[in-house]
């Protein structure tokens, strides 16, 4: 059986922003069912233009974004220097 994709600017928006914060929580985790690939911005740039700018806690989910890049990419940084 073969699988159908739709490009992700073609679904909901409620799914859409679902996918996002699956995205989040797996990148949080380090999963290995999230591709290398996949980044903070890209997350950001599915999440932010579905978010609903009147709903306080998608809100806050863009905020815990850019806060989850800041602390994971000093973690990678600090991580590389002491190997």
């Amino acid at each position: 059986m073969q699988r159908q994709f739709s490009p992700i600017d073609t679904i909901d928006r409620e799914l859409r922003f679902a996918a996002a914060v699956t995205m989040f929580g797996l990148k949080l985790k380090q999963s290995q069912y999230i591709s290398n690939s996949i980044t903070w911005p890209f997350i950001k740039s599915v999440a932010l233009p579905v978010a609903d700018k009147s709903n306080y806690l998608q809100q806050e989910f863009l905020q815990l974004i850019d806060k989850a890049e800041k602390i994971y990419d000093v973690k990678k940084k600090k991580k590389n220097k002491i190997l």
